[in-house]
C-alpha cells in the first residue's frame, strides 16, 4: 500500500479478499487482495457534505456499513468493479458505536448524555432495527457541574449461550 498519511482504522473483509483503510473522516479505501497483478486502490465517501465517518464495519464478505454522526450507510462492495452500491440509509444522530461481528450487530448510542442505544442487526444487505432503550444512569446532587454520561467503554455485547437457554441472547453491559 502506498503511504497516504496517517490510518484511523484499517479492516479485511470477512473472507480476507479486500481491505478498507479509512484515512480520513469523509471517506474509505478499499483494495482487493484476491488479484495481486491489480492493486488499484477505489474508495466511497459517505453520503452528506458535512457528515463525519466516527467507524465502519464489515457485515459480511461485500457488505460494509459505514457509521456517521447522522447514521448509518450500507454498502454492497463490487471488488471486479471497483465500486460500491448504496443499500440503506438511516438517518439517527449517533454518538459513538460498538460493533459485534459474530452476529452482526451494532448497539449506536445517541442523545446528550449518550444513555439511549439503538441496536440493528445486518442480514444480507438489510437492516432490521430493533427496539431502542435507555441505560439509566446514577443519580447525581442537582450541584454537581459534570453529569454522567454512557461512553463507549462503558459498553460491551456478549454472545451467551447456556443449555438452559433456546436462543443466544446479547448482553449489554
Amino acid at each position: 500500500m502506498e503511504d497516504k498519511g496517517p490510518v484511523i482504522s484499517i479492516k479485511f473483509s470477512h473472507d480476507l479478499k479486500i481491505v478498507a483503510v479509512q484515512r480520513s473522516q469523509r471517506s474509505v479505501e478499499f483494495i482487493n487482495f484476491y488479484n495481486k497483478e491489480d492493486l488499484t486502490e477505489y474508495s466511497q465517501v459517505c453520503k452528506g457534505k458535512n457528515y463525519r465517518i466516527t467507524g465502519f464495519n464489515w457485515t459480511s464478505a461485500n457488505e460494509v456499513v459505514f457509521v456517521t454522526d447522522h447514521g448509518l450507510e450500507l454498502y454492497q462492495v463490487f471488488p471486479e468493479k471497483k465500486s460500491l452500491k448504496s443499500l440503506k440509509n438511516i438517518s439517527l444522530n449517533i454518538n459513538w458505536s460498538v460493533f459485534m461481528a459474530e452476529s452482526c450487530l451494532l448497539i449506536t448510542s445517541s442523545s446528550a448524555m449518550g444513555n439511549v442505544l439503538t441496536p440493528f442487526q445486518f442480514r444480507m444487505g438489510t437492516i432490521l432495527k430493533l427496539p431502542k432503550f435507555d441505560v439509566e444512569l446514577p443519580a447525581i446532587p442537582k450541584q454537581a457541574v459534570n453529569k454522567p454520561t454512557l461512553l463507549e467503554r462503558d459498553v460491551t455485547i456478549a454472545n451467551i449461550k447456556s443449555p438452559a437457554v433456546v436462543h443466544a441472547k446479547y448482553l449489554i453491559v
